[in-house]
């Protein structure tokens, strides 16, 4: 990888927008002395640009955990559905625009599109508190002349030293001892490290734009349009939907609480006849 300096992320803070704890709760829970959380490093290249990266990455941590199982985003499809979102200019695009589009299009895999339900700011105070609870952080940084060539060869981001010259999105995916541990956008061999990482030192992260963390709330499973999992009498329908005992409404719904009239119940005897039978 070549020394270009990244541009096209631009920072545009909206005071309306949610801070986490007021969504998500927070509690007084002791903080681990280290946490990094683990993903699979994308790749940038000519497509995948950092504004989607990031969000990406932010959103495969949260699904990774809550379906358990390793990931594999499609970061080109998720840079296509940004740019039918928002913006496309020529001195880049806003964080912003992409944690909108990941909400609203969610997050595109080989395996299919996982849900996400908002994004929230954060305090740069509370980075620590926010990834010890196993939120990837989206945020932004000037790029200068000197920053990431520092990031690059010495493997720590060099503040806001010198004069601005672009823009640059990163997900922060840990903190460790006077450090917080940024995942870059240029690929899982990129850097000091190879491993597509750098450092930014505590004392550092004033110099970032706004912080943000996407967040996912469990999957609810929708046995009917009006029936969830959650449901006390979920098994059994479950049970008679996966029998062709009963079938639901035309427009998906089972609606629990109406009365059965005798066609319906002549009907639900003969599917239960023919699943005697089988």
């Amino acid at each position: 990888m070549n020394d270009e300096r990244p541009v096209g992320a631009l920072d545009a803070p909206d005071s309306r927008d949610y801070i986490a704890e007021q969504i998500l709760g927070k509690d007084d829970a002791p903080l681990p002395e280290s946490v990094r959380l683990e993903l699979t490093e994308g790749d940038q290249g000519k497509s995948s640009m950092c504004t989607c990266f990031s969000a990406y990455h932010s959103a495969q941590v949260a699904n990774e955990a809550e379906h358990n199982k390793e990931l594999d985003p499609l970061f080109d499809k998720g840079w296509e559905l940004q740019g039918k979102f928002g913006t496309r200019v020529k001195e880049g695009d806003y964080v912003q625009t992409a944690l909108k589009s990941i909400v609203k299009n969610g997050l595109h895999t080989s395996d299919g599109i996982y849900k996400i339900d908002g994004y929230a700011r954060i305090p740069k105070s509370e980075v620590n508190y926010w990834l010890s609870k196993g939120f990837a952080i989206v945020t932004s940084m000037d790029v200068t002349k000197t920053n990431f060539k520092k990031a690059k060869h010495e493997g720590i981001w060099g503040g806001n030293d010198g004069d601005r010259v672009g823009g640059h999105a990163v997900c922060i995916t840990g903190y460790k001892p006077f450090y917080k541990i940024v995942s870059n956008s240029w690929g899982s061999t990129w850097g000091k490290f190879d491993d597509g990482t750098f450092l930014v030192k505590n004392e550092d992260v004033k110099w970032l734009g706004s912080c943000y963390v996407l967040y996912d709330h469990k999957d609810i499973k929708y046995i009917f349009k009006d029936v969830t999992e959650e449901s006390p009498f979920a098994e059994a329908i479950q049970w008679a939907k996966d029998n062709e005992i009963v079938h639901g409404y035309g427009d998906g719904s089972f609606l629990p609480e109406k009365a059965v009239t005798r066609s319906e119940m002549v009907q639900i005897l003969h599917n239960y006849s023919k699943y005697l039978t089988k």
